[in-house]
């Protein structure tokens, strides 16, 4: 989307955790939450809450990022120079994909809240609740810094505007 954006080929984008550009705005949006979740019949379905410690005896089922600046790859990132390593099951090029691997098992899934919370609502999986951790992630919007934005980018920019979240 960033080099997109530094080619003209589009106008505006939203994106999480962008890189820093001389040549692009980026302005706040939103924090997002990130959640941990399983199958019904995974062995952490039961359980309450955990403590990070708990997890990382489990795989892990993330989104494929280009790059380490995804929310989740820099999340593990930053686990990890704490001395928290996670290992890695699987990484998929959708949040479909995700919710795929966790249905079978694969491991457990993160995704951003909003992505995977009707499903929980469903019973189709179980949010795992980390104790002492919250999984968040910035979503930010982009444009070019010197190049003049289209009538329909301005009014879109100024919808995202009005409708921005209150918190994450």
């Amino acid at each position: 989307m960033e080099r997109a954006l530094r080619n003209s080929e589009i106008d505006t984008a939203i994106v999480n955790n962008p890189r820093p550009s001389r040549c692009l705005i980026v302005e706040p949006y939103a924090n997002e939450l990130l959640v941990a979740f399983v199958s019904q019949t995974h062995p952490l379905a039961g359980k309450k809450a955990l403590k990070l410690n708990d997890l990382v005896r489990f795989p892990l089922v993330i989104r494929e990022s280009n790059g380490a600046h995804g929310t989740t790859e820099q999340l593990l990132k930053d686990l990890k120079n704490s001395g928290v390593r996670f290992e890695i099951a699987m990484r998929c090029d959708s949040p479909q994909a995700v919710k795929e691997a966790v249905r079978r098992n694969v491991g457990v899934g993160i995704l951003f809240k909003t992505v995977v919370e009707s499903d929980i609502r469903k019973g189709e999986f179980r949010k795992i609740d980390l104790v002492g951790l919250e999984l968040a992630g910035r979503t930010c919007i982009l444009y070019h810094k010197h190049k003049p934005l289209t009538a329909a980018a301005q009014a879109f920019l100024e919808l995202l505007r009005q409708k921005k979240p209150k918190s994450g």
